[in-house]
């Protein structure tokens, strides 16, 4: 904590001037400006959360933080591929960076976006009259410097193979289980009005975070955000038990968009000491 040291204090029942209350403000504020560093440091940084008996740190501290601003819109055309290849993900946010993350940390990616459906056409809107079409937005890295991008561990990028048998796949996606760093939006809303079907996309905005502890060291050369549709529900399985899944669709008519104007990322590299 910052000590302050204030050159003429104001003692208990004397009398004072605004001149005299500025003074003691401005030497806080020279003492502990509240700017990000000290708000970092006081709060995040500062391993006070446990207070167990020993010595009141919960022993976690923050070991590195960065953000990534992108304004630059982009638009992803719902999947029209019958087989794969299918059409490519669009990528929304590409960060640049070198973070390591060793096997005693753990961390963090945040992300926020701000999107807009277009909804051309109902039918593939509406699967078997529920709101079942969704977009995905997933995070992927690199972990090699110029290396190749792919999915965070833990996270699919919707193309495998869900349902068949192998070497006979009929249907591509992700399981659920594989979706632990992606976020999932609706296409539309699709519900009735009096007699009369209604879709109602919206400007709205999703959020999404992964968070990973490492089984070996790693170093993260980049982070980039990734849009793909549209997906349904689908409970299958090649191999094995069924799995619930997330199933790539194939949109044959009208036009089906997604429009993603902005969007941001963070991350913390957080470690038990």
């Amino acid at each position: 904590m910052s000590r302050i040291t204030n050159a003429d204090p104001i003692k208990r029942g004397s009398s004072y001037t605004s001149t005299q209350l500025n003074q003691q403000f401005t030497e806080v504020n020279a003492a502990f400006p509240m700017d990000g560093d000290n708000v970092r440091n006081e709060g995040i940084d500062q391993p006070v959360f446990d207070l167990n008996n020993g010595h009141g740190k919960s022993g976690i501290i923050l070991v590195a933080a960065d953000s990534n601003d992108n304004t630059t819109p982009v638009t992803a055309s719902a999947n029209t591929a019958t087989t794969s290849p299918f059409d490519s993900p669009v990528t929304i946010q590409t960060w640049t960076l070198l973070q390591p993350v060793t096997t005693t940390d753990l961390i963090r990616v945040y992300w926020q976006f701000d999107y807009e459906t277009v909804v051309n056409d109902l039918a593939p809107v509406n699967v078997q009259d529920n709101n079942g079409c969704v977009w995905a937005i997933w995070l992927e890295y690199q972990s090699s410097f110029g290396g190749s991008w792919e999915a965070v561990p833990n996270q699919g990028d919707f193309e495998q193979g869900i349902a068949g048998s192998p070497g006979s796949i009929t249907s591509y996606g992700t399981h659920t289980s594989q979706g632990y760093g992606c976020t999932i939006v609706p296409h539309a809303l699709v519900y009735h009005d009096s007699s009369t079907r209604v879709r109602t996309p919206n400007p709205s905005t999703g959020y999404g975070d992964w968070i990973y502890a490492p089984d070996s060291n790693i170093v993260i050369y980049g982070l980039r955000l990734r849009i793909r549709g549209l997906l349904d529900q689908k409970y299958d399985s090649v191999t094995g038990v069924a799995q619930n899944s997330w199933r790539l669709l194939t949109t044959s008519s009208g036009v089906q968009t997604n429009t993603v104007s902005r969007s941001y990322m963070a991350y913390l590299v957080m470690r038990e000491q």
